[in-house]
């Protein structure tokens, strides 16, 4: 009944985490009414659930009629266990911290004990530990602060004191941890198909939790040696010819006494044995000769600064929650919680440090403290051990249980499943209404596209942006002045235009593009200075294809290259000089290419093992053209090229280097052409005099063409879709346990249109939770995840499941929701109506929650074409939205999305369960096709 309410309420459901020292239950809500009304029950589902035997067996764990292990957290942790980041991580955490530390604890359970587990031992901890007195509400936002208190003493006087004095506890997390004692090495297979690479920890016990500063400068000091390509670790690790890692990163774990870690990923097999030597050796040599870099130690903490200003600006609720978490869990006196949460005066003071302090921090915490250090080493022959360990386990437990007892079984889920359809009464649910979405405001953003303001604004304001400029400007630029204390660069560079030989050059133009000697003023800046330069003057900045994506996974708007750079305000005009070099004066130096495309190849064997990868990989391969950037950027065809391509740079000819130098420089002259270009800047104009003046210069002198707005139109993914053949494949890969899947139906709708909005609820309707697929497929434990979502960009609607321990049951089961909801078996009701709307409402207000994600909104709506206010429009339309309309466009667009005719589908598993699941989709008349990692992306 809670995700009911919340729905009700303009929350998408309500959201938890467990860590090792903690659970954290959430709730996100547009506004504070619906906020205030949900807090008291709440509450009362935290402190005083039920805790039923039905709810043990679907939310745990459970064994099916058929003797198969199932459950929501049995189906997370089995979709997690083999992974080689847990593997290690378990290891880390049990040497580090001996017994009887709690910090040694997997926190989801590991499969031996989730499958021994009852439920009572689940209500004895809920007993001894979900105690008013060892709660701690974070409240943070817009909201009345005397209403809150209100709220909370009400529920305090009627549900808490009424239930009298708590017997003492004692304090989680207060006693002393045992201390590790010496240093250890240990080599720690993990199961995959290949054995090409693997990973290295090297890991020390830290400070106690309260020695604040001593933690922010352990930070600073990993950031010094291992963050970017001119730190000290990357020049003799990463930035060489024959790397021994693709990237080094620098970790903590924040319990009361810590723990620092250096993880070398990507690490050649036959370089595993050499990492820890080499690094301790570096580290000596940064002691006993080099010595530490004062310059780049006082840019480091700089930089530092503006990151934690960022995140207070960008996400404050969670930098407040993190500090207070600890503190709560930590402290043991008030006074403790400024300091906690004051990373900026520790910083600040860190400032003053000589180098004496650093070397001294080095060689007392990193050299001569006892150092673990794990070799994380790729075992194809694990893998298969697992495979048939697991299957015998399986076979001995069917055996075990017999006919009798599994039918026993069977029937006991089909009675948790049926109390679980239990609706709560419709008169409680309607106690809780919905708020006036009228009195949620959206953040003000004030957008000039060139010379045209895009709303009515004040006359001083249009006169302050238009100071000092000369005529018009010569590219699209958009101007978005908002509350901030930086200022932002997006550029968006339309990838349409490159020719299918040059468009593989995508991923190594990205990642040495911040990277890359430049020209200034007739000099030739170094890279490691361009590097240096550009840490110092940005909070951050990267390059992708598309939005949300990662490397050889474009995001949304995946046919653009789309660039992000944040800068204090003060670097105003600097900025735009950046922006001029990165795009246009920077030097393709043969070496650095080298070393990039080497990088790059380094870190391919581990996406092998990635099951959500390879199944977003592989339907990506089922849906896009060649001409495509997700066709171009697929890891294995950047594999083939930039294998040649590093073959062709160290043993080629000088005509051929200079054939791909060039290639490079046409690459680029397509991609930064002016007039597939559009910048956008946001940033508080206020503080900036004259703020167009630098933009007039920004262009080479090369482009003499005046473009103004008219870009090229606006590209969305689905231009590059093969024509759609409903294909379907199924790839195994031995380092996962559970199963993905995602089947795409094509769609024709425009963004604007009315039934966008009836889609948008409809699927909010079916999947929200304890909704239709909540119930069925999470509920009865067949998958750990689901959904379905609406792509109008790529012209798609996307179903998928995610770390599934029954797929084709899930699969069968989803395809009934939507037969009953099509025959009329099932109903729309009014009420789910609503709360699917106020659901749909809370997202849409999620859009613009910060002035960073409304900034991306302004662009999004040009390249959608729905104006400034078309959010607001999408608001309005979600209100109209009645249940019949969501039957009509179930019926309109949806009624084929389990036709095998009409949809694609990919679904990656463990390779040992390939042949099993195959006949099991054939009997739904599915019919995949078994097809390898190595020979399908081709």
């Amino acid at each position: 009944m809670l995700d009911h309410l919340a729905n009700r309420c303009f929350a998408q459901g309500t959201n938890a985490w467990t860590d090792v020292n903690h659970t954290a239950y959430t709730i996100t809500t547009a506004g504070s009414q619906g906020f205030l009304n949900l807090l008291p029950v709440y509450l009362d589902h935290i402190l005083y659930p039920t805790i039923t035997d039905e709810g043990f067996l679907t939310e745990v764990h459970h064994i099916t009629g058929e003797g198969e292990n199932a459950g929501v957290v049995y189906c997370e942790m089995q979709g997690r266990e083999i992974a080689a980041s847990s593997i290690l991580h378990r290891k880390l955490s049990g040497h580090l911290y001996p017994e009887p530390s709690g910090y040694r604890s997997e926190t989801g359970g590991v499969l031996y004990n989730l499958r021994s587990l009852h439920v009572d031992k689940v209500r004895e901890y809920h007993k001894s530990y979900y105690r008013p007195d060892n709660l701690y509400l974070i409240i943070s936002g817009k909201i009345d602060a005397p209403e809150l208190f209100q709220v909370l003493a009400k529920y305090e006087n009627e549900r808490i004191l009424p239930k009298g004095p708590l017997p003492a506890m004692t304090r989680p997390w207060m006693s002393a941890v045992p201390p590790y004692p010496d240093s250890l090495q240990e080599i720690v297979p993990f199961p995959t198909d290949d054995e090409e690479s693997g990973n290295v920890i090297i890991a020390w016990r830290g400070p106690k939790w309260e020695e604040f500063e001593i933690n922010v400068a352990m930070g600073v000091l990993q950031n010094y040696l291992s963050e970017s390509a001119v730190s000290i670790l990357h020049k003799v690790f990463v930035e060489i010819e024959d790397p021994y890692c693709s990237d080094i990163s620098a970790s903590s774990l924040p319990y009361s006494e810590t723990a620092y870690t250096f993880m070398f990923d990507s690490v050649p097999t036959e370089k595993l044995p050499e990492i820890k030597d080499l690094f301790f050796a570096t580290l000596y040599q940064v002691v006993q000769d080099d010595g530490i870099d004062m310059t780049r130690m006082s840019d480091i903490i700089a930089k530092a600064i503006l990151e934690h200003l960022n995140t207070v600006e960008e996400n404050p609720h969670s930098a407040i929650q993190s500090s207070v978490i600890a503190h709560f869990l930590y402290g043991t006196s008030d006074s403790q919680l400024e300091p906690s949460m004051s990373p900026l005066s520790h910083l600040n003071a860190l400032k003053s440090r000589d180098d004496q302090y650093w070397i001294a921090l080095l060689q007392e915490r990193f050299i001569d403290a006892p150092h673990l250090c794990l070799i994380g080493t790729p075992s194809a022959q694990l893998g298969k051990t697992l495979q048939k360990n697991e299957k015998g386990r399986l076979t001995n437990q069917k055996k075990r249980l017999g006919p009798a007892k599994l039918k026993e079984l069977g029937l006991a889920l089909d009675d948790a499943m049926a109390k679980h359809k239990v609706q709560p009464p419709l008169s409680i649910i309607q106690q809780f209404h919905i708020p006036d979405v009228n009195k949620i405001p959206l953040l003000s953003i004030k957008s000039i596209r060139n010379e045209e303001p895009l709303a009515q604004y004040d006359p001083a304001f249009l006169k302050h942006m238009n100071e000092g400029q000369p005529g018009p400007l010569p590219f699209f630029l958009q101007f978005d002045h908002i509350n901030s204390s930086f200022v932002q660069h997006r550029v968006m560079l339309d990838t349409a235009s490159l020719p299918e030989n040059l468009r593989p050059y995508l991923a190594l133009y990205l990642d040495t593009l911040f990277e890359l000697p430049l020209m200034r003023d007739g000099s030739l800046v170094p890279h490691e200075e361009v590097v240096t330069q550009l840490e110092r003057d940005t909070a951050y900045y990267w390059a992708k294809v598309g939005y949300g994506g990662n490397f050889f996974d474009c995001g949304s708007w995946s046919r653009y290259v789309v660039m992000e750079f944040k800068y204090p305000i003060e670097n105003y005009v600097k900025a735009v000089q950046w922006l001029r070099e990165i795009l246009w004066q920077t030097q393709f130096s043969a070496s650095r290419l080298k070393i990039a495309a080497n990088k790059i190849l380094a870190d391919i064997p581990t996406l092998k093992r990635k099951g959500d990868f390879i199944n977003r990989t592989a339907l990506q391969e089922l849906e896009f053209g060649k001409e495509s950037n997700q066709h171009a950027m697929n890891f294995q065809r950047q594999h083939k090229f930039l294998s040649a391509l590093a073959k062709k740079l160290k043993k080629g000819s000088k005509d051929e280097v200079k054939q791909v130098v060039e290639d490079l420089e046409k690459f680029r002259s397509i991609l930064c052409d002016p007039k597939n270009m559009m910048v956008q800047v946001l940033c508080d104009f206020s503080k900036v005099s004259h703020p167009k003046e630098a933009w007039h210069t920004f262009l080479p002198s090369s482009f003499s063409e005046h473009y103004g707005s008219q870009v090229s139109p606006p590209r969305f993914a689905k231009e590059a879709l093969s024509p759609f053949s409903a294909s379907k494949v199924a790839i195994g890969i031995s380092s996962i346990e559970t199963t993905f899947l995602k089947q795409t139906l094509p769609i024709d709708l425009t963004y604007g249109h009315f039934d966008e909005a009836a889609l948008l609820v409809l699927l909010e309707y079916l999947t929200a939770l304890e909704g239709a697929f909540w119930n069925k497929i999470r509920g009865e434990g067949l998958a750990y995840g689901y959904n379905i979502s609406l792509q109008l960009e790529m012209a798609r609607v996307i179903f998928d499941l995610t770390k599934s321990s029954n797929v084709t049951k899930a699969y069968e089961v989803s395809k009934q929701i939507f037969a009953d909801f099509l025959s009329g078996k099932e109903v729309f009701e009014k009420t789910k109506v609503e709360s699917a709307k106020s659901g749909c409402i809370c997202a849409i207000f999620s859009r613009e929650d910060n002035y960073e994600s409304a900034g991306l909104q302004s662009l999004t709506k040009y390249l959608k074409g729905i104006g400034a206010d078309g959010n607001r429009q999408l608001l309005a339309a979600i209100q109209k939205v009645t249940a019949e309309d969501l039957l009509s466009v179930l019926q309109k667009y949806l009624k084929n999305l389990f036709d095998p005719a009409s949809v694609s589908i990919a679904v990656t598993t463990n390779s040992g369960k390939v042949k099993d699941t195959l006949p099991k989709f054939q009997e739904q008349e599915v019919t995949l096709q078994q097809v390898s990692v190595d020979t399908f992306f081709k």
